[in-house]
């Protein structure tokens, strides 16, 4: 048992490996340089960028968002739903929480805590 714990912890290995663990850099090398270059070549990347972009310029009323939250309660009931952007105040809060979100995300903390 010593043996191969001290093994594990300082292995000896023959200089065969280093040729190994170069042929194996190499190779992930190459497929990672093949991976982002197919991204650069589609137009799928582009189209995530954009679309990323868009949604977070993108102002959406709360009752839109509302109307998502219970169509996600709906579609899964025992995942936890988390709602953020434009919940401002408690009634906000409330509407959320009522409509399915288990967790708030939202940066007027203070200003909801102020209204308890």
């Amino acid at each position: 048992m010593e043996n191969i714990i001290s093994f594990i912890l300082n292995p000896t290995l023959p200089g065969w490996v280093l040729v190994i663990k170069t042929i194996f850099i190499l190779t992930s090398l190459v497929f990672l340089g093949v991976i982002i270059f197919a991204l650069i070549k589609t137009t799928w990347l582009k189209r995530m960028i954009i679309w990323d972009v868009q949604e977070f310029l993108t102002y959406r009323e709360l009752k839109e968002k509302l109307y998502h939250l219970k169509l996600m309660r709906e579609s899964a009931p025992g995942l936890l739903i988390k709602a953020s952007s434009n919940i401002k105040t408690l009634k906000d809060v409330k509407e959320a929480i009522k409509a399915g979100a288990d967790i708030i995300g939202t940066s007027s903390s203070v200003e909801i805590m102020k209204q308890i």
